[in-house]
């Protein structure tokens, strides 16, 4: 499934309270309360276990910083969501990645799209068209 009305939006703004995290958009907003990481040129660049840690650094990685500093400005030219898992792809400009990856049956994300539906992953996509 290709959500369309989310081409050329753009990350506004982030956060986090475990252990779900908001993505905002121009128009729209993600919640993801599973897994997810960030791909950059095909490799993985951060995933969503990654807050907090040190992995030999000097200070915990602010994911909230270092996704926005990544993503900043930079367009949706895809989005779309694997129908029999309900894994989410999200294809930014220059070749970066968001993807979801869900591993139980409990709502995995929700979605408020730029055109007013709402999604809602547990078992299956369920989609709310928007109100008039």
């Amino acid at each position: 499934m290709i959500l369309n009305s989310f081409i050329n939006e753009k990350i506004t703004d982030i956060s986090h309270t475990s252990p779900h995290w908001l993505f905002k958009f121009i128009k729209g907003k993600l919640l993801i309360g599973c897994p997810w990481r960030i791909l950059e040129g095909g490799k993985k660049f951060l995933a969503s276990g990654d807050e907090g840690q040190i992995y030999g650094l000097t200070e915990p990685i602010d994911l909230k910083k270092q996704v926005m500093l990544l993503l900043s400005g930079k367009k949706i030219t895809k989005f779309e969501i694997e129908e029999k898992t309900g894994d989410i792809s999200i294809e930014f400009e220059q070749d970066i990645i968001l993807q979801t990856y869900g591993f139980d049956s409990y709502e995995s994300w929700e979605i408020t799209a730029p055109d007013g539906s709402y999604y809602v992953f547990n078992d299956r996509i369920n989609e709310w068209a928007p109100q008039c």
